[in-house]
């Protein structure tokens, strides 16, 4: 039999061979098992986690500003030397170490206060199950907002990505930041401009993600409602920092500039930003290297507001992703998990029968081995690597999207 028929018929009978188990379910079976076993695993790791990883995670720095808030002295919510003594209170005797700031806007404290009754190693535990819990309705809000991705396994991305799984661990609040930009792009795709506001506004209990708001403007077709919705959300947050620390801002944005070093777990390698990169590469100090930042975003807005109408919503908002990650001067290696968000846009569009040029391919694999770069020690590329990403999909209007 002549070679190009004997090829077709393997990849003729493979196809009819995949067909079948498919369909019979065995794949589906399989995964099941496989998702029970490892979602068990999960629970029982995070109870057994210990105590090092109790006493080494972010839930102490957030355990600080409950336990101050909770004892009704808000107004010394950023005093350096008080935050000192309630972290020992909340270690001793089990570690003495450097302290970890409490650099957080204070709602967020006040979200912490229910665990700040329990011993750090309990309250780790609580705090751990319920990150594993909004994992989970990640995933499940994944197969709303993707359509061409249900039936697929794709939608326990979250579960298999280390910034996400990693964020389980660390205690860090980065999956509540991917569950925020998950609803802003669900709104976006509804047309639903004060839920895309609302949910926008909440951003400043991230605050330098904040700098996502003039992207996510330009994307919303009523700004109106977008306003409306962006400043009730934004009075909330607002009044009820002013009702538990008074007039904070002053002082939270002076123990931001103050502790940003290694010192007080800030550490300029495990960052991805375009600020981190440049105090790694330059010898510039903290406030020249913010006023670097300053031109490169509003050129960034510039080119934004320039492409955006060249590209659809879900190429939009990927841009933005990567764009709000270069430019928000304090990103954590676990605030990566922002980069599920672009992965399900190309997959979705690549199961959608739509053909992606082989830049957008490149992109999928960038965004996946980006984290594999702070295993190599050069994070300082990871905003190169975006602003790359950027380029190539902005490349011939976008994706330019064409049917197969």
């Amino acid at each position: 039999m002549p070679r190009p028929f004997r090829e077709m018929l393997s990849r003729k009978l493979l196809k009819e061979v995949r067909a079948k188990i498919f369909n019979s379910g065995i794949a589906r079976t399989v995964f099941v098992v496989f998702l029970f076993c490892y979602l068990g695993s999960v629970f029982w790791a995070t109870l057994g986690l210990n105590d090092f990883h109790a006493l080494k995670s972010d839930l102490t720095s957030f355990l600080t500003g409950a336990s101050i808030v909770k004892e009704g002295l808000g107004k010394d919510l950023y005093d350096v030397e008080v935050q000192r003594i309630y972290q020992d209170k909340i270690n001793a005797p089990y570690i003495k170490s450097n302290i970890l700031i409490y650099k957080n806007p204070p709602p967020l404290a006040l979200f912490f206060v229910p665990l700040s009754f329990f011993s750090i190693f309990t309250a780790y535990k609580i705090y751990n199950l319920v990150l594993i819990l909004v994992t989970l309705s990640i995933s499940w809000i994944s197969t709303k907002i993707f359509k061409n991705l249900q039936g697929s396994f794709w939608y326990m991305l979250p579960f298999i990505f280390y910034p996400s799984f990693a964020t389980i661990f660390s205690g860090q609040t980065s999956i509540f930041l991917l569950f925020g930009f998950m609803m802003i792009y669900f709104y976006l795709k509804k047309s639903n401009d004060i839920g895309t506001g609302i949910t926008t506004g909440f951003l400043f209990l991230k605050p330098q993600y904040i700098i996502s708001l003039p992207f996510i403007f330009l994307l919303t077709k009523n700004k109106r409602d977008f306003l409306r919705g962006f400043v009730l959300s934004s009075l909330i947050i607002f009044l009820l920092s002013y009702l538990i620390a008074g007039n904070y801002l002053g002082d939270y944005l002076r123990i931001l500039y103050d502790t940003e070093s290694i010192k007080y777990g800030s550490n300029e390698e495990a960052m991805f930003t375009l600020y981190s990169s440049l105090t790694q590469l330059t010898g510039l100090s903290k406030i020249n290297l913010f006023l670097v930042n300053i031109p490169f975003y509003l050129l960034a807005v510039w080119f934004y507001y320039n492409n955006y109408r060249k590209l659809n919503l879900g190429v939009n908002f990927l841009v933005l992703v990567l764009l709000t990650c270069v430019f928000c001067l304090h990103g954590v290696n676990n605030d990566l998990a922002l980069l599920l968000i672009p992965l399900w846009i190309l997959i979705d569009l690549y199961k959608s029968r739509i053909k992606l040029y082989p830049e957008s391919i490149f992109v999928i694999f960038i965004l996946i081995l980006s984290p594999l770069v702070y295993v190599l020690e050069i994070s300082y590329l990871i905003p190169f690597l975006f602003l790359f990403s950027v380029a190539l999909l902005s490349w011939k209007s976008g994706l330019q999207i064409t049917e197969k």
